[in-house]
């Protein structure tokens, strides 16, 4: 599963890395890119790494899914963003305070094992 999300994590990276080239130098294709890029970071790389914390045997797990859900809204509203489209700004609030939250709990108290 670790190796599962590392070349789809990668593959995602790469392509939405392009579409943010594609849509700085304003070539077809880069909304295409930028969508695809996000889905498969947010539909497959983000719930692997989710449900993999959840089957650890640490105290911590239900922080790291609580981290990768966040994160997962996070970059749906990135994505809202770059492609202007409606409720980016809710998207982008709800994460950041979450991912916020997250690293606050993280930080200052649930990071001892």
């Amino acid at each position: 599963m670790k190796k599962t999300a590392i070349i789809f994590g990668t593959i995602g990276a790469i392509i939405f890395l392009l579409g943010v080239l594609f849509k700085f130098l304003h070539w077809p294709g880069a909304g295409f890119l930028l969508i695809w890029g996000t889905i498969i970071n947010c539909i497959i790389v983000m719930p692997i790494i989710a449900i993999f914390t959840r089957s650890m045997e640490s105290p911590k797990k239900n922080l790291y899914f609580f981290g990768a859900l966040s994160t997962i809204v996070w970059m749906a509203g990135g994505l809202f963003k770059i492609l202007h489209w409606p409720a980016s700004a809710i998207l982008l609030t709800i994460g950041t305070a979450s991912l916020i939250v997250f690293v606050i709990l993280f930080a200052f108290g649930l990071n001892k094992e």
